[in-house]
């Protein structure tokens, strides 16, 4: 077994588009560009996190967070009263986790949770509908 960190941050073209890989192999969807190039860092401020697993070092994870597109747009409009709030934000954009390797190590169960004052009821419609047991509020799995 590797003890290489298992979360790295993806600060290489090649690293994220191993990243866009995952992301589009779990969202149909997905855009081709939604991770952006290290050339674009300057505009979207990306933290593009991955997960792998420790044993054989395979992509298991990955995150995305960006700058709001609020403020990507401001940006590109050269609003320079935006600046110092810029970065004070970040927007959890994707995140992907490969659930047949959860699967494998023996992991029965996953979960999320969200703060008292985040929308959680598209979060709660978007796990229901990938299949996934929503609990209530305060809830713990059995």
């Amino acid at each position: 077994m590797s003890t290489a960190v298992a979360i790295s941050e993806a600060i290489t073209d090649a690293q994220r588009a191993e990243a866009q890989a995952l992301f589009e192999g779990s969202f149909h969807d997905i855009a081709p560009t939604a991770v952006p190039k290290v050339k674009h860092d300057p505009l979207y401020a990306p933290l593009v996190l991955c997960y792998r697993d420790p044993g054989t070092g395979e992509l298991a994870g990955a995150a995305l967070t960006c700058r709001s597109q609020v403020a990507v747009s401001m940006t590109m409009m050269r609003r320079p009263e935006y600046a110092p709030v810029m970065d004070l934000h970040s927007e959890l954009d994707l995140m992907a986790v490969v659930e047949d390797r959860l699967r494998q190590r023996g992991v029965r169960s996953w979960f999320g949770n969200a703060t008292r004052d985040l929308e959680t009821t598209k979060l709660r419609e978007f796990y229901t509908r990938h299949g996934f047991r929503v609990l209530p509020d305060g809830a713990a799995p059995a």
